[in-house]
């Protein structure tokens, strides 16, 4: 079974969070493009709630701010629009009282973060993706070259 059933497959069956270990050129981030298109194409539901898909190329998030993962996301997914007088903090707030961490919300999002082996801060982003994996409407795939990254999500080994 290819990964990207496998993780549809899984998640179909509960919220849970899954970490790809392989390495370099077997396909990780193509794997998760893959379940990407799958989801735009045709809805997965995961606990009765359909998985939306947030795809977030961990290189490109700064570390050296306070919820670099959550500001991505709001930055590439939401209309947030950016000025002096907005509050970033508050911002991201409302969006994981509301959607990713309330009790209202009809979806899950699926947070696919990839390689974390490729952002040189890589350790200081466990925390937050474990906080990410912990909210009631999130799931957390991640990819990474070795396992020791994150020891708290159950792995996948992508084989030649």
């Amino acid at each position: 079974m290819d990964f990207p059933t496998y993780a549809l497959d899984t998640l179909a069956k509960g919220k849970c969070n899954i970490k790809l270990v392989s390495d370099g050129g077997f396909g990780k981030t193509t794997a998760f493009l893959e379940i990407y298109r799958r989801l735009v194409a045709s809805p997965v539901y995961c606990d009765g709630k359909r998985l939306i898909p947030i795809y977030v190329p961990l290189s490109l998030c700064d570390t050296n701010t306070k919820n670099s993962i959550l500001r991505y996301t709001i930055y590439n997914y939401t209309p947030f629009e950016t000025s002096e007088a907005t509050d970033t903090e508050a911002y991201i707030s409302n969006f994981v009282n509301l959607l990713l961490d309330g009790e209202k919300s009809n979806s899950v999002y699926l947070f696919l973060l990839d390689a974390i082996n490729e952002n040189h801060f890589g350790q200081t982003l466990v925390g937050e993706i474990n906080r990410l994996g912990a909210y009631k409407n999130t799931a957390v795939i991640t990819a990474d070259m070795t396992s020791a990254v994150l020891k708290t999500l159950n792995p996948y080994h992508l084989n030649p």
